[in-house]
């Protein structure tokens, strides 16, 4: 099993880049073994959802992003290593990613983060779920 975990509260203007390309994925045909999660403000509570996983790929949106509306592929280790509050949630992500490969029994072999720079417009939640998709499909195993 692949895993999308799409970050944020849906309620919150500033963090709702997980919560719609959620809902863009729920339209979506999914490969098999793949499958998206409205992770919402979950932080550690994810690694026992991303034990074991072949691929994880986390969406959220940006903050303090110098192109607006891009959507872009990050370094997951750049993120853990960062407690910028370009990712919100009092670095909740880099956090979660500094500690997921510790504590997770297996950790996932591959983790992903797409990152969402407002304004959300639906081009970019679509370029957005697509690519989690490509991302989540490109690798097998359980979870």
């Amino acid at each position: 099993m692949n895993r999308i975990f799409c970050l944020g509260n849906g309620l919150w203007t500033e963090d709702q880049a997980g919560p719609m390309v959620h809902d863009a994925l729920l339209a979506m045909p999914k490969p098999a073994g793949t499958e998206a999660t409205a992770a919402g403000l979950a932080g550690l509570d994810l690694v026992w959802l991303a034990e074991g996983c072949a691929r994880v790929v986390f969406v959220d949106q940006l903050r303090d992003w110098p192109t607006p509306g891009e959507v872009v592929l990050l370094d997951p280790e750049a993120v853990a290593a960062s407690s910028h509050p370009t990712f919100g949630h009092a670095a909740g992500l880099p956090w979660l990613l500094r500690a997921l490969p510790a504590v997770a029994t297996p950790p996932p072999s591959q983790i992903h983060v797409i990152g969402l720079a407002p304004p959300l417009r639906p081009a970019a939640i679509r370029r957005a779920a697509r690519m989690a998709l490509a991302l989540a499909a490109a690798g097998g195993g359980r979870c």
